[in-house]
């Protein structure tokens, strides 16, 4: 009888801290009238260049448009800041909303005009190099019932507006110039179910383009309306609703998955999850409660605004309450939300996120922008997972040792950890050294999954197998998270073991 050759895999992961612990990395905390950002109070929204060189602000208490240029390292600088006069009636007063076209060059805010407090859409031209802005155009006519919420076609062609003061949408055709004008008007949309008169707060387009949801709210209750667009004309057409009930009170902001088949919405209670089918027809799902709560971050109390990675696998969302940017990992499959953790204000060193109102992802999804009361914040989300590896072998066994690491800055959620073998070969066991991480065992593949991996930390894994009459075994391994990873070139791993 031939003696069995052993093989032993070591797969490094160990992890220092509590799975909740700060899940990302603030970079900065801006502070208003301090170090020359004189208007930042009550930072609503913000919105990044496609060039990844700017970031625009918008402070309501200040009536200031911020200009931000952007590092190589995700850290903001003042550029200018575009202040509201009342005596000449320039710029925008109490600014609500913030969008740029796809092309980079025209911003629009809508916002009160300052000597009259008219409901306005202006439009400003932006210089790709410096980053300032020229106003172009200020559209004061119906369908601006107040400071309204946009969104934009991601041809650039239209624009929406939802009235947060008065059931109404406005399309607006955006001309080749920047400036717009009035597509369609949709007045009085239809109510029935809410318990007050209410408000259109939230409009977002299908990833298809071929569908619009609106949020509908009034105190402690809310809707979600489904429309068909026609992507040639950008117009809407009313099809049906959605009325989770007024015991999940009402909802603000939505976000939709990169498939387009689950929608979210920011709500009293939590997150409403939506299922949608392939005609666009909504199903309500649940509200994502928190099971596992840490000790900085215990319940959701209130979520105003949602943001959904690009790539579909993280939700983030503020809660003003709590002071807290939430965190939550998705399920591909059933569109469920995890609750990973929390960044809190005042907790670990992090700062300005209290009475928060909103979290802007940038468009490479590398940072998150948080506005607040006091200021604005500016999170790194991104991390840097790797895979090495070593290997020495005896006459009748052999060993890999393959560390997988995170050097940061944000924690790595929902990991999965895969090496496949030559084909032949008998996996005797696969164990790991945390109890926080499961192996499974299929034929000639191990895959393994842990919840979190923190910054700068690792984890070890042992593989035995049975290498009779097999002269050389080659594996191949690879590791995947949910968060963007700056240079995945590094997470897979192969060699041969003769």
């Amino acid at each position: 009888m031939i003696k069995p050759t052993l093989l032993s895999l070591s797969i490094v992961f160990a992890v220092n801290g509590p799975l909740h612990a700060e899940p990302l990395q603030q970079i900065q905390a801006i502070l208003d009238d301090s170090d020359g950002f004189d208007y930042m109070a009550v930072t609503r929204t913000s919105v990044g260049s496609p060039d990844l060189k700017h970031l625009y602000t918008i402070s309501k208490t200040d009536a200031a448009i911020n200009a931000l240029a952007r590092s190589n390292t995700g850290e903001l600088t003042l550029i200018a800041s575009y202040v509201a006069n009342e005596d000449t009636g320039e710029g925008a007063r109490s600014p609500e909303d913030i969008a740029i076209s796809p092309d980079g060059k025209h911003i629009y805010v809508t916002a009160l005009k300052p000597d009259d407090v008219t409901p306005t859409l202006y439009v400003y031209q932006r210089d790709a190099d410096s980053g300032e802005l020229t106003e172009i155009q200020t559209y004061r006519d119906r369908g601006l019932a107040s400071p309204t919420r946009l969104a934009m076609s991601d041809d650039g062609l239209f624009i929406y507006a939802a009235s947060n003061n008065g059931y109404s949408v406005t399309v607006f055709a955006r001309n080749s110039n920047g400036t717009v004008n009035e597509q369609q008007y949709l007045d009085d949309l239809p109510k029935e179910g809410l318990n007050q008169v209410g408000r259109a707060l939230k409009l977002i387009l299908s990833p298809d383009q071929n569908h619009a949801y609106v949020s509908l709210a009034s105190i402690n209750d809310a809707l979600i309306q489904h429309y068909e667009r026609d992507p040639i004309t950008g117009e809407l057409t009313y099809l049906n609703q959605i009325h989770p009930g007024s015991e999940y009170g009402s909802f603000d902001g939505l976000a939709i998955s990169p498939d387009g088949s689950y929608l979210y919405a920011a709500g009293d209670e939590g997150i409403i999850e939506i299922s949608l089918d392939d005609t666009g027809a909504m199903t309500f799902l649940r509200s994502t409660p928190i099971d596992n709560p840490d000790s900085s971050y215990d319940r959701i109390w209130w979520i105003n605004n949602v943001a959904m990675s690009a790539n579909g696998r993280l939700v983030y969302a503020t809660d003003p309450i709590s002071d807290a940017l939430v965190v939550f990992v998705r399920d591909d499959s059933t569109g469920e939300l995890t609750y990973v953790g929390a960044e809190v204000d005042g907790v670990d060193g992090v700062s300005r996120i209290g009475q928060n109102d909103d979290v802007v992802l940038s468009p490479d999804g590398l940072y998150a922008y948080v506005g607040s009361a006091s200021g604005f914040a500016n999170f790194a989300i991104y991390t840097d997972t790797a895979i090495t590896h070593t290997s020495s072998q005896t006459d009748n066994s052999a060993t890999i040792t393959t560390t997988v690491s995170n050097s940061g800055p944000a924690t790595a959620h929902d990991i999965l950890f895969t090496i496949t073998l030559t084909e032949g070969v008998e996996i005797i066991s696969a164990s790991a050294f945390s109890n926080s991480t499961t192996c499974t065992i299929d034929a000639n593949i191990v895959t393994c999954q842990r919840d979190a991996l923190t910054p700068l930390d690792e984890e070890e894994i042992t593989i035995s197998l049975d290498k009779e009459n097999i002269d050389t075994v080659t594996y191949t391994a690879t590791v995947t998270q949910a968060q963007i990873d700056i240079d995945d070139s590094d997470n897979t791993s192969s060699g041969d073991i003769d």
